[in-house]
């Protein structure tokens, strides 16, 4: 029957296999049959399936009419008018593939006369957590005494922990006189740069996601090196780890081949990723979130028409500065050689880099690098959104460049660092081991104690690193120390001094402790974006990359910070002029401690005020969740 449009079947048979061939030109069908059929048979038409529930094992017939239905636009899981629904609980087998129909096309889902039963609400909860496009769940309860009603479930958080949110679906319970927006299962996919640096703002910001929207969830890509560094850490349920396998070198030496690093990284990981997307449990992902480093992510989402956000862990600033490379050809700054003739001329010719000398450009001894990066910022234009781990107010001009310059949203999210934990104490697993430094940190003055943190990749010379100790040393200053390596090394060389060396602290809620007054850091986006929220003056020693620009943020613009600088004529930095610079910056008393540690509580306070309700970044974090929810 090549032309039948509408079918009703109502039959009892052992076996329906060429009743069910000669209708698979219906666009509507009503049907009810214990038994199922063989394969081959497709529905290439049908759009409206109403499917009788009374039999025990309807649900074997259920899975072989989604699969072959491509097209089905409703689904009615009802009872025919006299059929008997037996009282008999039913176990959901769910099918180990999402059928093409609920991917792809499904807008309505009814079931009428809803007992409570598992068996069925299990089936209810797989399509609406699936169905890509569903708008409408219509759910009609008829419930003895004491059952547990579909609504019941749902606000004992069961149904809405599971739903997560790509389009809105009105879920209509009319015995309860009301209806309610839920939104399905908004599924995030997030791929950090394999760094420490990228990693931690990565991870704040999807915990940040998920605080905001209940029904997000988000898949956290890492090499199973780091799933071993963070896997024990504390995280949201929401958030579950992939792996990709160990095809990149070792974090652990890294730093020893850094451009051969690159290379693994830009070559190596963007097919075990696609293969891993291929794996992912339904839904697909409503966007991938990814860092600006790993040029072959845009490349990914737009084979398959996912969406991609940028995430740019660094400053603007420096990003535009990435992006004008050309500019600093031009007028011969780029390339320009370390402690040259050139390092103190000014350039001020790049947008919104305010007037800055090439000693202080990133460049320097880096050109190889940057090389390797440039392919990235030109996929930026490629993304759906791009995203700043800073607040507005710290870059306005260069986020508002970036807003006229790119067609896709910018949002600055801001700052990205785990303040969360300063509160609800997620961190104090962590630290409990290590109480000893915050116990001592209350113990000392306020304002007295400099805590020094050089990051987790590169670090000194040993010569330098002699220096440096020397020099804290004999400056008589209080200090907590963090070691990332050589710990012991460092303890015994500082063994009666005035200060606590540690393997390792919470930085944040040691910076945000009264005690601090002043924080030597090698001036990473991350340990900058901490000490300015902390509200802490910064004494800076740039080692690698964007660190020397930030260097130059921190003490010329926004002035609340000093550096350490080796003079040209010297290969390091003597112990000598590390005591005084060190006994400058934390006196306290003196008007240019007092100017920089006013700027930097000013400072702190914007920070502050951005990540609270109607502030810049909780304003962003909500249209940027919005744009990926599709919600108003």
């Amino acid at each position: 029957m090549p032309n039948l449009i509408k079918a009703y079947v109502d039959v009892t048979l052992g076996n329906i296999k060429s009743l069910i061939e000669s209708i698979t030109s219906v666009k509507h069908l009503t049907i009810c049959s214990k038994a199922t059929y063989v394969k081959g048979v497709v529905f290439n038409q049908l759009e409206h399936l109403e499917l009788c529930r009374c039999k025990k094992d309807f649900s074997n017939l259920l899975v072989k009419l989604l699969k072959d239905s491509s097209n089905l636009q409703l689904l009615d899981l009802f009872v025919m008018k006299n059929h008997y629904l037996k009282n008999v609980e039913f176990h959901w087998n769910q099918p180990s593939f999402v059928p093409e129909c609920i991917l792809s096309s499904l807008r309505t889902l009814k079931l009428s006369d809803y007992k409570g039963k598992y068996g069925l609400r299990d089936i209810v909860v797989y399509i609406l957590q699936n169905a890509v496009h569903l708008k409408t769940a219509r759910i009609k309860e008829e419930l003895e005494s004491g059952e547990p009603g579909f609504f019941g479930w749902l606000v004992e958080a069961k149904l809405k922990k599971a739903l997560d949110g790509s389009s809105g679906i009105v879920l209509d319970l009319p015995n309860h006189n009301h209806s309610m927006e839920l939104f399905k299962i908004c599924h995030v996919v997030a791929m950090p740069f394999p760094g420490r640096g990228h990693i931690n703002p990565m991870m704040n910001l999807c915990k940040r996601l998920l605080h905001r929207h209940p029904n997000l969830q988000v898949t956290f890509v890492l090499t199973e090196e780091w799933l071993g560094f963070i896997g024990s850490d504390p995280k949201p349920d929401r958030i579950r780890f992939a792996t990709l396998p160990n095809v990149i070198p070792s974090e652990l030496v890294r730093a020893n081949e850094y451009i051969g690093f690159l290379d693994a990284v830009f070559t190596k990981l963007e097919e075990p990723f696609e293969k891993l997307l291929d794996r992912l449990n339904a839904p697909l992902p409503a966007v991938i979130i990814a860092d600006t480093y790993l040029v072959w992510a845009v490349h990914v989402g737009v084979r398959r028409n996912i969406p991609v956000a940028s995430l740019w862990t660094m400053s603007a600033t420096i990003l535009s500065l990435f992006l004008h490379s050309d500019l600093l050809a031009s007028h011969g700054h780029f390339p320009v050689e370390p402690s040259g003739s050139k390092e103190d001329e000014i350039v001020d010719y790049i947008p919104c880099l305010p007037p800055t000398r090439t000693g202080d450009l990133p460049f320097n001894g880096h050109e190889q690098v940057f090389d390797k990066f440039k392919p990235c910022f030109d996929e930026i234009s490629r993304a759906k959104y791009l995203l700043f781990t800073f607040v507005y107010e710290l870059e306005p001009k260069a986020v508002e460049f970036f807003t006229s310059k790119l067609d896709i949203p910018v949002y600055a999210t801001g700052p990205l660092i785990p303040i969360e934990e300063l509160s609800t104490g997620n961190g104090e697993n962590k630290y409990v081991r290590d109480l000893d430094y915050l116990r001592w940190l209350d113990d000392q003055l306020e304002s007295s104690v400099l805590y020094i943190s050089q990051g987790s990749f590169l670090s000194f010379s040993e010569a330098q690193m002699d220096e440096i100790v020397g020099g804290v040393r004999e400056s008589g200053v209080r200090f907590l120390w963090v070691a990332r390596g050589g710990e012991l090394k460092l303890k015994k060389a500082l063994e009666g001094s005035s200060g606590v060396v540690v393997s390792w602290c919470d930085q944040l809620r040691v910076l945000c402790h009264p005690a601090i007054g002043g924080f030597w850091t090698h001036s990473g986006f991350n340990s900058t974006m901490e000490g300015i929220y902390s509200g802490v003056a910064m004494l800076v020693f740039p080692l690698f990359w964007d660190q020397f620009l930030n260097r130059k943020m921190i003490v010329d613009d926004w002035r609340v910070g000093m550096r350490i600088e080796r003079k040209k004529t010297e290969l390091l930095i003597g112990r000598d002029e590390i005591k005084e610079v060190v006994k400058r910056f934390m006196d306290k008393e003196s008007e240019e401690g007092k100017e920089m540690r006013r700027r930097a509580c000013d400072l702190s306070e914007t920070c502050r005020r951005a990540v609270e309700e109607g502030g810049s970044s909780d304003a962003n974090m909500n249209a940027f969740i919005r744009e990926i929810t599709n919600t108003n």
